[in-house]
């Protein structure tokens, strides 16, 4: 080894010298305010067309030839996460093969196509079609964008981004539902198709992941890139060595890790927590506030839906707070008992409409109910499971696994969400929310026991936390054998 590279070496170890992990110039923070911007809100908005929208199509009279019955209308609504699910996949090849940058610009063929589709569509079929297809182009850019943005922001400012990014996204939900106050919903598409090409513009614009370019051998490109990132005065050959570095630790890693048992228990808990928060109802007011208000007999529920949106997006503020300052089982317990309080409340209030009480007796119920449910699940069960992924497992490993976590919990999200329908014909509105109130506090009960504290501990603790846990379980036993 030669005396620069012993001097390149020592300065990756010190962190003396990488601008990349302390700093971020003027150019870096605003390509990451546009990325965020770009590919965040217009996902937000693509999630949550169906809630105002789904009323209209409900309606006969209003929707003419695109009408759909109450179970196809909800497939609808639904359809986006199974459209998510794949599209996380096609991700996890597309940005080794194509690009970080390119697989994004790439996600907004499906998303105009799909666009088209509903804009354009002459029966239900064209408007499912157009739906899963703004799905896939969501999950592709999603997966890619936060990719991007880990790869090039400086190191103490990727949680922040990662929480401002949700916010981001609930906030494009708003604006989806604040402009159906005014548009009609096929106008309402043109603007998510306008939307596409403005994401376009702003992802082209932006330079290639470093990271991806060393990892294709292209050198050269990566130091011009890493200089549009980060100013000219980074040390380009230190930076370069670093990612080099980090390249090899992440190759050395693989799935058969995921089966060694200090690994293999974390990653069960983190399943068990993913696989609560579908069932928990989280995107029942995500995808059908608006059909469930105005079931309910609201004449405002557009309105209603608008102040539901709000509500979310104060909810992933509070989590950003949260998450920087209180422990993940606080979080999650107060989020999931929160939850449960609101999912009995709404429950409580279509019970009483059920029974025939006087409305303006119990609509605070559903207000309530509603803004107390929704609140929770942004602040809580929405958030915190993803922020303590990095905190359980090594991020060398979780590379490999988010895109199938991820894929995996979309695809319970959609089975739920289409099966609401058929859980309110059994058993009615008031028992499909006194089932998620259930499983919330099922849920909150479970985090208690089977979940240790990972806030401000290294993944060396966390994993000898969970060991002790099991040693713990052992004792009894190995105390009646001798």
């Amino acid at each position: 080894m030669s005396d620069k590279d012993r001097l390149i070496n020592k300065s990756i170890q010190g962190h003396d010298l990488s601008i990349h992990q302390n700093t971020c110039c003027k150019r870096s923070v605003w390509m990451i305010i546009t990325v965020i911007l770009s590919t965040c809100l217009l996902e937000g908005f693509s999630i949550h067309f169906s809630s105002p929208v789904l009323p209209r199509l409900l309606d006969r009279q209003y929707a003419g030839e695109v009408f759909m019955t109450e179970k196809t209308a909800y497939l609808y609504a639904a359809i986006i996460f199974l459209g998510m699910a794949i599209g996380t996949i096609i991700a996890s090849f597309f940005i080794d093969l194509t690009g970080r940058r390119t697989a994004m610009v790439l996600s907004s063929v499906p998303y105009l196509f799909g666009w088209l589709l509903i804009i354009y569509g002459t029966n239900p079929s064209w408007l499912i079609g157009g739906r899963f297809m703004i799905g896939v182009a969501v999950g592709t850019s999603a997966i890619s964008s936060n990719i991007y943005l880990m790869e090039v922001a400086p190191q103490r400012d990727k949680r922040p981004i990662l929480h401002s990014a949700a916010v981001i996204t609930m906030l494009g939900g708003a604006i989806c539902g604040g402009l159906a106050l005014a548009l009609k919903w096929r106008y309402l598409a043109v603007i998510g198709a306008v939307c596409v090409l403005g994401n376009v513009i702003g992802i082209a614009v932006q330079p290639e992941s470093p990271k991806w370019l060393i990892l294709k051998s292209r050198p050269q490109l990566a130091a011009r890139s890493l200089r549009q990132l980060h100013g000219e005065e980074i040390d380009v050959e230190i930076e370069i060595r670093r990612i080099e570095k980090e390249i090899e630790e992440s190759e050395a890693i693989s799935w058969r890790r995921l089966c060694l048992r200090p690994f293999l228990k974390p990653f069960i808990v983190l399943i068990i927590i993913i696989s609560f928060v579908p069932f928990m109802g989280a995107s029942i007011l995500l995808l059908y506030c608006t059909t469930i208000y105005y079931n309910a007999g609201f004449d405002n529920s557009l309105k209603i839906n608008l102040g539901i949106c709000f509500v979310r997006v104060l909810g992933a503020l509070v989590a950003i707070i949260a998450i920087n300052n209180y422990k993940r089982r606080i979080i999650l317990i107060v989020s999931g008992v929160g939850m449960c309080i609101g999912g009995f409340l709404f429950g409580l209030y279509f019970k009483g409409a059920y029974i025939n009480i006087p409305s303006h007796e119990i609509d605070w119920l559903s207000a309530v109910g509603g803004s107390v449910y929704s609140f929770c699940v942004m602040f809580g069960w929405a958030s915190v499971p993803w922020a303590i992924l990095p905190e359980m497992l090594p991020k060398s490993l979780l590379r490999n696994i988010i895109p199938y976590i991820t894929a995996y919990s979309y695809t319970l999200i959609f089975f739920i969400s289409y099966i609401y329908v058929y859980l309110v014909d059994r058993i009615g509105s008031h028992g499909s929310f006194w089932i998620f109130s259930s499983i919330s506090l099922v849920a909150t009960f479970t985090i208690y026991f089977i979940l240790p504290e990972t806030k401000d501990k290294s993944i060396e603790e966390v994993i000898e936390s969970f060991q002790s846990t099991q040693k713990n379980s052992d004792t009894p036993d190995d105390n009646k054998k001798e």
